[in-house]
């Protein structure tokens, strides 16, 4: 029937002990099956191994996890940090800033950009049919200037300069131009004189191949010379003159 006793010693033949409620310090505890805690806690504990482990962890910094499987979705909730690794067979990734460098050349989606400091093109450039094609520094540095010139006087043409006007209001003989200092591959540039001649023209800082000598006129009409400027030789080149 019932055996009461203060202390039973020996081992318990019968397996099953459904009245044992709670137990001493174990010094190890082998499964045969599952362990049904009842929605109770695990406390205390050290390292748990185990083939599967199921369920929602808890504490949010897992620095031992160091890889993952599928993900259906992820929300960061900071910085992503590569480490200089690469995110690879990405569909569309969208954010507000992308930093870096672009590896793949042709980026066919891109329809407008910020000033470029610069801009080379190998093959051919085209515009839409209402498109246009503002040069800010080369072709045109959108800056004129306007000299009343002196006999025997000098000009120096400044670096942003794209029309340079001399404003003869009598024959002026002798004038020495000073081309603009570190002038861009294409630069171009316009001197216009007049109504009255302007003769004598000695051009310094840079070559001028076959550099006019005179801006001259029997009548009280501006003329001009136009030049390009070729960075493979520094030299300036005369591409329209009109006398």
């Amino acid at each position: 029937g019932t055996i009461t006793a203060t202390t039973l010693g020996g081992t318990l033949s019968t397996a099953a002990q459904a009245n044992v409620t709670s137990l001493g310090t174990l010094t190890g505890l082998t499964m045969g099956g599952a362990l049904n805690l009842a929605t109770n806690n695990i406390t205390n504990g050290g390292t748990i191994t185990a083939t599967t482990l199921a369920g929602t962890l808890s504490t949010a910094a897992q620095t031992s996890v160091t890889s993952l499987g599928t993900l259906t979705g992820l929300t960061m909730g900071g910085a992503l940090n590569l480490n200089s690794n690469n995110i690879t067979n990405g569909g569309t990734i969208t954010a507000t800033t992308l930093a870096g460098t672009l590896s793949t050349a042709a980026q066919t989606n891109i329809t407008s950009v910020g000033i470029l400091t610069g801009l080379q093109v190998d093959t051919s450039f085209q515009t839409g049919a209402s498109g246009k094609l503002l040069f800010l520094s080369g072709l045109c540095q959108q800056s004129i200037q306007f000299v009343t010139p002196t006999g025997g006087g000098s000009t120096t043409v400044g670096a942003t300069t794209s029309v340079l006007i001399f404003n003869c209001a009598s024959n002026i003989t002798n004038q020495t131009i000073v081309m603009p200092s570190s002038p861009l591959n294409g630069q171009m540039l316009t001197i216009v004189a007049g109504p009255a001649n302007l003769t004598g023209l000695t051009f310094t800082n840079g070559t001028v191949v076959n550099a006019p000598t005179t801006l001259a006129t029997g009548n009280a009409t501006s003329r001009n010379v136009q030049f390009i400027y070729n960075s493979s030789n520094t030299s300036w080149y005369v591409t329209s003159y009109a006398v």
